[in-house]
Parts: structure tokens; C-alpha cells; sequence
């Protein structure tokens, strides 16, 4: 079984005392910067997340923007039982809000109390899955839900036969199919290459990301990883990162980076050579890095972000993720929805603006054009 969080702390004692928190001798909520905070403390902060969407590693390195801030629930032996990674932010009517990276394990109580001691007027909470939300209440003015995004979610059975077997027929057949064409087209010019952790290279890293990016930039998309994001994911796949690629005589022609948390993998990049579309090696290559997580005992790949076919037909079920907004009081929620509705009305406004003004374009090109006009003139 994979886990980049191995090291086991045997003793709380020892634990403790590298906390600056550790002096609380009672059940407390305590924030704190993240910078600085040591080894074991850091260790602790992601033993307490359920999954890698709320771990250090995520929202910290993966995040944009990434968190600064931690609150730690401790309880009466200044044990870590659950952290909420979060950042400040200015939000629109000079509101204090604060940006807390989901799912949330804090109650509505707590975070009540968290957004008086930061003088916030409201908490926006994200990666909130349907599971999430059932614990907070559905009343307008108290808090506000909205799906943003879905998370594909791929059960991983104990072997590849299993696998397979669970997937329609065409997927069933072509998966095996694909990898036997390269390797009889390509012989042994085809390699795949399967690395993890800190043998994850920055040019094993940037080469894949260039291949997605002239894939995304092709469709006419801006692609969002700028150098500086691009460095922090790197460190964070070197701490828990796996790197599947595949290449043709020592050049990489497709691949895919997942992050790796305890028995659950998630994917975030894939990228493969337009050269090569006949071949579907970006289906290959997500279907190698399966078969290796199959291998290596995970139970669960997240494929990240959002619904596609190529997910779908491999299992992938979608999970909704939402972004919760929570109120301090009643009349931070009427501005909020006023604010949302004036937002609306605005981009509403201007799509019709657009559309009538393309139309006129159209119409007045048509009387230039018709023959009843040019004899009038």
C-alpha cells in the first residue's frame, strides 16, 4: 500500500512538545502561521486530514492561492483532531472574508467563532463534497451552497482482471489493445517509465507539462500553470508524487502526475504528443498509471477536475464538489445575495448587449447586400 506519510510518531509526549500550542492543557482552537511550524508538527497536521484535498500538502503547494494560516481543534491532551488550512481575503462591500480549504471538519459553532476572532464577515469553504454538507443547515441567511466543480471517483479493485471486468466492453477490449499496438509498432524504441517521490525529476515534471500545455493552448485555452506554480507542484510531487511516462526513444510522448495520500491516489495532469492522436496514448498512459496504483494496493483514484469521457468510460463516477459560504449574521447574507444578484444581472446585461449587437451587424450587412437596397440607392 502507498503512503508518502509513513513515519509513525510513537509518542504524544514527544509530539507535544514541538507545539507551540502545546500549552493548552484543555480542548481549544488554535491558530496559527504556517511557516516555520516543525517536522512533527507538520506530520500531525496531515495525519488529521480525512483526505489530500484537505492535507498540508494541497493547500499549501497545490492551492492557488495557497494557505497561510492553520486552526487547529486540540483536545483536552492537546491531541490534533482536526485543521482548517485558510487564507484572508478582501472581499467585495469591504467584507473580511476568510478562504478555507474544504472539506471542513469544523462545526458551524466553531466556525462561528473563528470568523469573530478574525473580525470576518463571512468563511467561503471549498472542495466541499455532498457527504460535507449534509452537517451544515440549508437556511439562506445562514449559509449559501453552490456546486463548482466535480471530483471522478474510480473504485480500484484488488487486481487488473477485476478492473477490467468491471468496465464496458469496448473500454474491456481497447485498454489492452492500445498498449499491444505501441509496443508492436514502436518495439523497443517504447519504454514506460514509473517513478515516484523524490525521483521525480524537474525536467521529468516541466516536459509533461509542456505537453499539456500545447494541448490545452491548441483548443485556444489559457494555460494556468505559470513558472512559479509549476515549482510548487513539482516539490509537492517529490514528497508524494507518481510519475508514469511514456516515451519513444528517450523522448516523452505521454504521461500523467497523480499525488499520492495514503490509500488513495488523485490525478492532475495528463499530457501526450498531438503527433501520436491515432495511438490514444494519453488513454494509455492514464490507463498504466491504474494498473501501477491497482498494483501498489490504493483503493481510490480521484480523476480531478470535472466530468469527461475518457474518465467515465474508465469507471470514473462524479461526486459533486461545492464551495459553502458561510454568514456571521442575517444581514451579511442579504448584501451577499444582493451582491450576487447584481453580479448576475450585469453579466446577463452585457451577453445581451453582445448578441444585439452582433445581430444589427448581421442584419445591416444583409440590407447592404440585398438587391431591393441597391436599387433604392
Amino acid at each position: 500500500m502507498i503512503a508518502h506519510d509513513c513515519e509513525v510518531i510513537q509518542e504524544d509526549k514527544s509530539l507535544r512538545a514541538d507545539f507551540e500550542w502545546a500549552q493548552f492543557g484543555h480542548a481549544a482552537l488554535v491558530d496559527t502561521v504556517i511557516d516555520g511550524l516543525p517536522h512533527r508538527a507538520r506530520l500531525a497536521l496531515e495525519r488529521a486530514a480525512e483526505g489530500w484535498l484537505g492535507s498540508l500538502g494541497f493547500c499549501t503547494q497545490y492551492a492557488v492561492p495557497p494557505a497561510t494560516r492553520v486552526y487547529v481543534r486540540l483536545d483536552e491532551e492537546a491531541n490534533v483532531t482536526a485543521a482548517c488550512f485558510y487564507t484572508r481575503q478582501s472581499g467585495r462591500w469591504w467584507f473580511k472574508t476568510l478562504h478555507l480549504f474544504g472539506p471542513c471538519r469544523f462545526t458551524e459553532d466553531e466556525l462561528q467563532q473563528i470568523m469573530r476572532e478574525k473580525c470576518a464577515a463571512l468563511a467561503i469553504i471549498t472542495c466541499m463534497g455532498s457527504e460535507d454538507l449534509e452537517r451544515w443547515p440549508t437556511s439562506w441567511y445562514r449559509c449559501s451552497r453552490r456546486a463548482v466543480n466535480e471530483d471522478i471517483i474510480v473504485d480500484l479493485p484488488g487486481t487488473e482482471d477485476e478492473y477490467l471486468a468491471s468496465l464496458g466492453h469496448n473500454a474491456r477490449t481497447q485498454l489492452p489493445y492500445y498498449l499491444r499496438r505501441v509496443e508492436k509498432e514502436w518495439g523497443s524504441g517504447f519504454t514506460v517509465l514509473t517513478v515516484t517521490g523524490s525521483d521525480i525529476s524537474r525536467q521529468m515534471f516541466a516536459d509533461l507539462v509542456d505537453l499539456n500545455r500545447i494541448r490545452i493552448e491548441h483548443k485556444g485555452v489559457t494555460h494556468l500553470w505559470n513558472e512559479g506554480l509549476i515549482e510548487r507542484r513539482w516539490k509537492l510531487a517529490r514528497e508524494c508524487g507518481l510519475f508514469v511516462g511514456l516515451y519513444r526513444h528517450d523522448h516523452l510522448v505521454a504521461g500523467t502526475i497523480s499525488y499520492l495520500h495514503r490509500d488513495q491516489a488523485y490525478f492532475i495532469l495528463i499530457g501526450h504528443h498531438e503527433e501520436y492522436n491515432r495511438l490514444r496514448l494519453g488513454k494509455l498512459a492514464l490507463w498504466l498509471t491504474i494498473r501501477h496504483l491497482i498494483r501498489s494496493g490504493v483503493v481510490r483514484y480521484h480523476l480531478l477536475w470535472g466530468a469527461s469521457p475518457y474518465k467515465l468510460s474508465l469507471g470514473g463516477r462524479p461526486h459533486v464538489l461545492s464551495e459553502l459560504t458561510v454568514f456571521r449574521h442575517s444581514l451579511v447574507a442579504a448584501v451577499w445575495y444582493l451582491d450576487q444578484w447584481i453580479c448576475t444581472f450585469v453579466v446577463c446585461a452585457k451577453r445581451l448587449v453582445k448578441a444585439s449587437r452582433a445581430m444589427t451587424r448581421r442584419m445591416m450587412g444583409t440590407l447592404r447586400g440585398s438587391p431591393e437596397t441597391l436599387r433604392t440607392s
